[in-house]
């Protein structure tokens, strides 16, 4: 027995599922489409956008491109003719300096005409348009002849009319230098630019800028002004400095008891001299400088300057036996030690001779007698106080019985002594105290005299001591120490 058959073939459901997959199939087929469609029409948009630009260029420059020093991105070739003043009566060069010069040369001025050789347009047509994708990522630098003529005598009227102005507030450069600071060091003062114009510099630059069609000129960076020629940062000006300043920077000072001399910025410069830049001491004048040092308180060999009872300045005269004496060779010595050693603070100075009464006052110390021989009057000092004052009466004055006149000290310290001799001197005295101070000089009492001070010493003075009254000599005898200084001034 046959069976029956439907007319289907396969498992029940198939149709059904192939059904639906016809249905997806016809649905996909259409997003492919709207795809395509889109992607036509963007490369259409990009085609259209480079092929516009291509058409853009082929009548305007790239960008980055410059002619003769002027831009000109994305210009047609008459704005570019326009910029670079080509074919435009309205052509003017604009030219300014330092300290607000400024100058118009117009077309008019200088008789200026054209005849336009195409330059620029044969320049423009050169340009690969289609490529302008490159070509707008790279800087393009040209330089055309031009076709302007102008009248050069009538420009270098405009010039000479230019120069003519400025010249009149021009202010010459002026070159860095070293100065000293407030504390005597070298610096570098920098240089100043100044608004000096080379005429000739002048000239070039603005019949250059009128040649090429430029319509702007800056004088200044075309190197038209004088320059320093030497600037703060030149290498023999710093060497220069550095090796001074090693020198300058020593402070020492050298005690003299109420006088300091000081080896400073100022004190060492005039001891130095400079070659090549390198500074050195110089040996004459550091002997110059101990020189001076000598002459004021080497009291021994030179006359010096005390300060009298009133606080006078008064000269005594060299050549006594009392006195401090530098030692010369070995000052000179120290001094450029103490400059090479780059030495700081306090030294002694080197004495030859000293003495144990102080320096004060120029070397006598504080205690020692001082005897006015003008106003006839003696002060005796200890410890800086007046411990005697009295008028005296000094040497005859004659060459052969004055009183002597400088510094000395006290030899010998005697009492009950009898001075002269009559047979070799013509007088024979007794005196109850003696201060003697020079050979047979000495100071004592006189009791023999009534009267003292004055100008009895003119016509009736000693024979060259130093006589004291009689109430006032134990004082003096008994304040005054062998070797103590004395002092006699006129």
């Amino acid at each position: 027995m046959r069976g029956k058959q439907d007319g289907s073939c396969g498992v029940p459901g198939q149709e059904k599922e192939r059904g639906n997959l016809m249905k997806i199939t016809a649905h996909g087929g259409k997003a492919g489409r709207a795809i395509r469609i889109v992607t036509a029409v963007s490369a259409a948009c990009a085609l259209g956008i480079y092929l516009g630009l291509a058409v853009y260029y082929h009548t305007h420059f790239f960008k980055g491109t410059s002619v003769n020093g002027q831009d000109m991105s994305n210009l047609t070739a008459a704005g570019a003719k326009a910029k670079l003043g080509i074919a435009s009566d309205g052509y003017r060069l604009e030219i300014t300096g330092r300290d607000g010069l400024e100058k118009t040369i117009s077309a008019a001025d200088i008789s200026r005409t054209y005849v336009d050789n195409h330059s620029v347009d044969r320049l423009l047509a050169q340009q690969p348009s289609f490529a302008w994708i490159v070509g707008t990522m790279r800087e393009r630098a040209e330089r055309l002849p031009e076709s302007a003529s102008f009248d050069e005598a009538a420009a270098k009227r405009q010039i000479q009319a230019l120069w003519n102005t400025a010249q009149a507030g021009f202010v010459s450069p002026e070159n860095a230098y070293l100065s000293r600071d407030e504390n005597g060091l070298y610096t570098i003062v920098p240089e100043k630019e100044g608004t000096q114009m080379n005429e000739e510099r002048l000239e070039k630059a603005v019949l250059g800028a009128l040649e090429e069609s430029r319509t702007s000129l800056d004088l200044d960076a075309a190197g038209v002004y004088e320059e320093p020629s030497v600037r703060s940062d030149d290498a023999s000006l710093r060497a220069e400095k550095a090796s001074v300043n090693r020198y300058l920077a020593v402070n020492v000072r050298y005690d003299f008891g109420d006088t300091v001399e000081k080896l400073d910025a100022d004190t060492i410069l005039p001891l130095l001299t400079v070659k090549d830049t390198n500074a050195s001491v110089s040996k004459e004048a550091v002997a110059e400088l101990v020189d001076r040092w000598c002459r004021t308180y080497s009291t021994l060999d030179y006359d010096f300057t005390i300060r009298n009872h009133r606080g006078d300045p008064v000269t005594v005269n060299a050549g006594g036996s009392y006195g401090w004496r530098l030692d010369r060779e070995a000052m000179e010595k120290d001094v450029t030690e103490a400059l090479e050693n780059s030495a700081s603070g306090k030294r002694e100075p080197v004495w030859e001779v000293t003495q144990n009464w102080g320096r004060e006052n120029n070397g006598l110390g504080k205690t020692y007698v001082e005897i006015d021989l003008s106003d006839q009057h003696l002060y005796a000092y200890r410890d800086g106080e007046t411990v005697v004052s009295t008028d005296v009466v000094t040497g005859l004055n004659n060459d052969e019985r004055r009183t002597v006149n400088g510094a000395y000290f006290v030899t010998s310290r005697m009492t009950d002594l009898i001075l002269g001799d009559l047979e070799t001197k013509g007088y024979e005295t007794h005196v109850d105290y003696w201060l003697g101070f020079c050979g047979g000089q000495g100071m004592h009492d006189a009791w023999w005299r009534s009267s003292f001070g004055g100008d009895i010493w003119i016509n009736d003075g000693s024979h060259g001591c130093v006589n004291v009254p009689e109430s006032v000599m134990p004082e003096l005898y008994a304040n005054v120490d062998e070797g103590e200084p004395v002092v006699l001034y006129y």
